[in-house]
Formats: structure tokens, C-alpha cells, sequence
């Protein structure tokens, strides 16, 4: 449900191409990638993470997806404010025991909702790694 999912799979399949395929598309891809860390940057939360649409209340499932778009687009925890900013809050919503509890997600256009614990786990593994740089957890 979250915005953030379709801006990390397009910066990702972008991103993710050759680069002989990217020559050509280079300056487009770069209009993207800028509109779409704007985009971010204007949804971001003050507590440092994402909703499902701007101005709504930050959530794990979301926070992720904004962390994977930004690293899909090469930003890391120790250049980016954002970056940093989001996974501070990410770090901050760790249950005791380690895990990540999120509201059920859903795939659009369907209505309906799948809770499966270990969903917000990965996403959370998968941000965090893929933000990380050198920076000292």
C-alpha cells in the first residue's frame, strides 16, 4: 500500500540495468532518480520514517521501502541525511527480541491483506543492509 514500493522497484530495475543499457537512458534515468529522492525527502516524517502516502503516520513496511529506494539509488547511512534519518527511526521500532512488528500489507489492486510475521523482518534486514556503510550501528 505503500508509495515507497513502487519508487524502490523502479529505482531498483533502473538502477539494476547494464550499463551499456543505461548509456542511452542515462540522463532519464537521472530525472528519476532526482524526482524520486524529492519525493522522499518531502515525505519523510519528522520522527525520521515514512508512511504509506505523505503526511501519513510513519510505518516499518514503508520506512523500508523509502530505505530501499534511497540505497537502490546509491545513497548511504554516512552521506545522506535521509538515509541516516530513516534508519535511526528503524532502528528505534526494533522489538526487544529483535524483530520488526508492522501492520498487514497488502498488494494492490486487491483488497486484501496478508500478515505473515516475518514479512517485516526481512524488509528491515534488507534496508538495513543495504544503507549500510560504515557507520557505527
Amino acid at each position: 500500500m505503500s508509495e515507497a514500493n513502487t519508487i524502490w522497484r523502479a529505482m531498483w530495475a533502473l538502477h539494476s540495468m547494464p550499463e551499456p543499457a543505461r548509456t542511452d537512458l542515462r540522463s532519464r534515468i537521472a530525472h528519476a532518480s532526482t524526482a524520486s529522492h524529492r519525493f522522499l525527502a518531502e515525505a519523510q516524517n519528522a520522527d525520521g520514517g515514512w508512511g504509506y502516502r505523505p503526511g501519513d503516520l510513519s510505518d516499518i513496511a514503508s520506512t523500508c521501502y523509502s530505505l530501499l529506494a534511497l540505497s537502490a539509488m546509491g545513497a548511504r547511512v554516512n552521506q545522506d541525511p535521509l538515509v541516516r534519518a530513516g534508519v535511526s527511526h528503524l532502528i528505534s521500532r526494533q522489538d526487544p527480541n529483535g524483530g520488526f512488528t508492522a501492520p498487514p500489507d497488502q498488494v494492490a489492486p486487491r483488497p486484501l491483506p496478508f500478515d505473515a510475521p516475518v514479512f517485516s523482518d526481512t524488509w528491515a534486514l534488507l534496508a538495513l543492509t543495504g544503507c549500510d556503510s560504515d557507520w557505527n550501528w
